[in-house]
């Protein structure tokens, strides 16, 4: 972490609260919260090898005036570090379990609702206004003679993915590791080559052996192969 950055952590307008994170550390939960980022079930939360940082992170456009929620009913497991920065709203139902992997950040105003099943590789990056929604919550039928069925459930993404700005990802996807999701997309189905963009509506490969960089995870321009 740079001096500036450290610093942000003390000073800046995204520092975490006493009143928020001291009930954290209070249970000895790794866990810094801003201070307009509220948290209910924090005792269903188990972090591991890292810490998880709601709100406190800067991110251009975004300010400490961006309300934040994360709600646990079931379970959310990290393991490493996760920033969710300010703006995004979860609800983690009974039942649920939300896992990632760190280093993992996700941007602001983000939407994250699971009923069954979440998983989230290490290594990724996820835009702003994404939304990941593990369930159809309502059957629908394909012509009139068909049966009313709801979708398959659950979303698992993989290691060192990209989700782009406003892509909605959909209960029944899985994405393979190093792949790319296009600003916009709306993904639902398997998609399990690596290193591929995804984009479109709805969402479908459109180029193969892609690969992308983020200084925080220790990768350069020059590298070869930022996925293996």
């Amino acid at each position: 972490m740079t001096l500036r950055a450290k610093l942000g952590l003390l000073f800046g307008e995204f520092r975490p609260t006493v009143l928020r994170t001291a009930p954290m550390i209070a249970r000895r939960k790794p866990i810094l919260v801003g201070r307009n980022f509220r948290v209910r079930g924090a005792g269903n939360i188990t972090v591991r090898n890292g810490l998880l940082a709601l709100g406190i992170n800067n991110y251009g456009f975004a300010d400490n005036r961006m309300a934040g929620s994360l709600r646990v009913r079931g379970r959310f497991e990290v393991d490493g570090s996760v920033a969710i920065t300010s703006g995004n709203r979860w609800d983690i139902g009974p039942g649920a379990t939300m896992t990632m992997s760190g280093p993992t950040t996700v941007s602001p105003m983000s939407v994250v609702v699971a009923t069954t099943e979440i998983t989230v590789g290490s290594e990724g990056m996820i835009g702003w206004d994404v939304h990941l929604i593990d369930d159809d919550f309502h059957p629908t039928r394909s012509s009139p003679d068909a049966p009313f069925r709801h979708a398959d459930k659950g979303i698992h993404i993989g290691n060192h993915v990209w989700i782009g700005s406003r892509a909605t990802v959909l209960a029944g996807t899985r994405i393979a590791d190093g792949c790319i999701v296009a600003a916009g997309a709306v993904v639902r189905g398997h998609f399990d080559e690596p290193d591929c963009l995804i984009g479109g509506v709805p969402a479908k490969v459109v180029r193969r052996g892609v690969a992308w960089t983020d200084p925080a995870f220790g990768y350069t321009e020059t590298d070869p192969d930022v996925s293996a």
